[in-house]
Parts: C-alpha cells; sequence; structure tokens
C-alpha cells in the first residue's frame, strides 16, 4: 500500500480503529473512517490530531454507518484502495445468538458491497497479510 488514495477504515472509534487511522494518516494517507455515530468522529478527531501535522488532520473525514445494515456502504467506500475492517457490533445486551454479534463482524462490509480487484483488503477475516 503506498500513501496515494484513499483508504477506508471500519471502527475509527475503537482501541483499534484509533491507531490504524493515527497510523494510516502518519503515513501520508487520505482516510475515510466510519463510526456509530456522529458524536464519535469528535471523539476520533481529538485523540489522533494532536499527534498529527494540520495536513494530517486535514485528510480524515468521517462517515456514520450501522454495521447491521446495508445502506451506504458503497457510497462509503466508493473511491478506496484499501479497506481496514475493525469494527464489531456493541451491544448493550448479551443476544441469545452470538451469531447476531459475529456475523456483522466478520461479513461488513464486504458481504454489502463488493469490492473491487485493486482493493487491498485487511481485517480479521482478511485471508492474506501483508508481507513484511
Amino acid at each position: 500500500m503506498t500513501s496515494e488514495g484513499l483508504v477506508f477504515v471500519t471502527g475509527a472509534s475503537g482501541f483499534l480503529g484509533k491507531h490504524v487511522v493515527f497510523t494510516l494518516l502518519q503515513a501520508g494517507h487520505s482516510v475515510r473512517a466510519s463510526v456509530r455515530a456522529p458524536a464519535m468522529a469528535e471523539q476520533v478527531r481529538k485523540a489522533v490530531a494532536p499527534h498529527l501535522d494540520p495536513d494530517g488532520i486535514s485528510r480524515l473525514s468521517f462517515v456514520t454507518l450501522d454495521l447491521t445494515r446495508d445502506e451506504g456502504w458503497g457510497q462509503a467506500m466508493e473511491g478506496a484502495t484499501a479497506l481496514f475492517h475493525t469494527a464489531s457490533p456493541f451491544p448493550i445486551e448479551q443476544p441469545k445468538d452470538p451469531e447476531e454479534v459475529i456475523r456483522p463482524a466478520v461479513d461488513a462490509p464486504t458481504a454489502r458491497w463488493r469490492p473491487p480487484p485493486q482493493l487491498e483488503l485487511a481485517g480479521s477475516s482478511s485471508p492474506h497479510l501483508p508481507s513484511q
């Protein structure tokens, strides 16, 4: 992955997501990050901004998406050259069926959107790890 192009990160407000967003911005990438609620975008911005130059934070944008719904995923990932899927549902109460949490975490967003062949995928369900 080069510093050219847009990288899409799901779950940007989580511990791992914030670190992925920061690392990508620090490396010069533009990042479009998904959050569950608009207020979470400001939390992410406040967490990473003090560690970046103004150009770094200007390359960060947000979209509000729901892992359990189909709406918005294709549009949100439009133009992305790479995807880091770190999002997972966070229910208040434990569901009776664990698949209610597992399936959205594993399948979204690629189950809702067919990535183009040039898109690099990275995440817990990705079959390939980057070479070192």
